[in-house]
């Protein structure tokens, strides 16, 4: 059974792992933004990918999560070698991207055999990633001193969104020159052979980041052992209310880059610049959410980021097609409400992580939702589908399938700020209360 970590470096040694890991963050960054959300639909569409395909690749990413469970095991099971595993399980996910870059090159006139090859490689790429994350929460939470916490992952996230703001403008202008030459693909093809290189730099960054060590029998690999973290009252209300917002978060996902490209004829460029607005505006925010954090507690900062992330598929879903505005607006909104809601999501996720079961608690938390994101998902695909023909006018407003898939997600996003209430905080404080942020620096 694993016993509560005890950080047993000096201040020396934890300032200098939290500068590694802010550069692992902006290696890493990179490598996601080359990968996901924007390009990863640009890439789809390219090989001619259709709405249920689309789909399911926005839900795969949740079914990886899955492997988040044997990535706790192993770690439980040989803690004495947690960097190790962390750093092998990143090295292999992330190099996959190797592979999907060789695609334009191995099927140029087989695009069906490209998507299948394309989202089994997507698939082993997220289930091998997964794994290294709760080594890695793990790692973080005896890193990260409790005190300044908020302030120092919103000094980190401030460094991971200006990169990744540039990373996606340049992006985007290197995809808008090969779709001039008609070679869209093998654009795509550098940009994730850049990406794999990136991802490969940030896990070897870890290489140098401290790690107190971590110290636990092996566990049998029981019922017992797998659902521990849940007998833990305060961390399963995290996963209900963590299942429910991914759930409607998905419905919407997968889709809003397709919407922009197909149906408002926006080009990368475009899509980079939305990119840019949403990475300033969390530049901007981050310090603020950070400060709150520490002043207020998480779900103070919860509360009001999901109030900002209801706007954001309601502009997508009742912005005209010939208008820009709304876009680049909801855009700003979510870049600075996605700050607050990662921060906080992830701070307390590390308040609420039984001791005793770190690695797994952390495993659980993504893999409980990881079926039923997979499922909205897949299901919003099959309805985007059925209603990929039907299109609607409402006078100056053109609805298409899309649109409703946009509306229905702020539907179901509603009941989170519910089960949010159910979430105990007990180290949150009020408007009086002025912790010294200065005694853990």
């Amino acid at each position: 059974m694993p016993v509560p970590e005890i950080a047993t470096l000096s201040k020396g040694e934890i300032r200098r792992g939290l500068r590694i890991a802010t550069w692992e963050g902006v290696a890493g960054n990179i490598h996601n933004v080359l990968v996901g959300n924007v390009f990863l639909t640009g890439f789809a569409l390219a090989w001619g990918a259709n709405d249920f395909q689309l789909g399911l690749l926005g839900a795969i990413p949740f079914l990886g999560a899955l492997g988040q469970m044997a990535g706790a095991y192993l770690v439980d099971r040989w803690p004495d070698r947690r960097r190790e595993t962390v750093m092998l399980l990143g090295l292999i996910s992330r190099s996959s991207w190797f592979a999907i870059a060789a695609l334009p090159f191995l099927f140029h006139t087989a695009p069906r055999a490209a998507m299948a090859w394309i989202s089994l490689l997507f698939l082993f790429y997220q289930v091998v990633y997964s794994a290294s994350g709760p080594g890695w929460v793990a790692w973080m939470v005896v890193l990260v001193p409790e005190r300044v916490r908020g302030r120092y992952l919103g000094t980190r996230n401030r460094a991971t969104e200006a990169v990744g703001m540039i990373t996606a403008i340049t992006a985007g202008l290197v995809i808008d020159g090969f779709r001039a030459v008609h070679w869209e693909r093998g654009g795509f093809a550098i940009l994730q052979s850049v990406a794999a290189s990136m991802g490969i730099a940030g896990f070897l960054f870890l290489r140098r980041q401290p790690d107190p060590g971590y110290h636990a029998a092996a566990p049998e690999l029981s019922f017992d052992y797998l659902f521990r973290p849940l007998r833990d009252s305060r961390f399963r209300s995290l996963v209900v209310f963590n299942l429910s917002w991914c759930f409607g978060l998905n419905v919407a996902a997968p889709f809003m880059n397709a919407h922009l490209l197909s149906n408002m004829q926006w080009n990368f460029k475009q899509l980079a610049v939305l990119g840019v607005l949403a990475s300033i505006s969390a530049i901007l925010m981050n310090p603020v959410w950070g400060r709150m954090a520490d002043r207020l507690g998480y779900k103070h900062v919860l509360r009001l980021s999901w109030i900002g992330m209801l706007v954001v598929p309601v502009c997508y879903a009742c912005c005209p097609w010939q208008m820009r505005w709304p876009i680049y607006l909801a855009n700003i909104v979510s870049g600075a409400s996605l700050s607050g809601f990662t921060l906080a999501t992830f701070s307390l996720t590390l308040d609420c992580l039984p001791k005793r079961a770190r690695a797994m608690g952390a495993a659980t938390l993504h893999a409980a939702a990881g079926p039923a994101t997979f499922l909205s998902g897949a299901l919003s695909g099959c309805l985007a589908q059925l209603l990929a023909h039907a299109h609607w006018h409402s006078h100056a407003l053109p609805l298409a399938n899309y649109q409703i898939l946009f509306l229905l997600s702020v539907i179901l996003r509603i009941p989170t700020i519910l089960l949010l209430k159910r979430i105990h905080e007990p180290n949150a404080m009020t408007t009086m209360q002025k912790p010294d942020l200065m005694a853990c620096s």
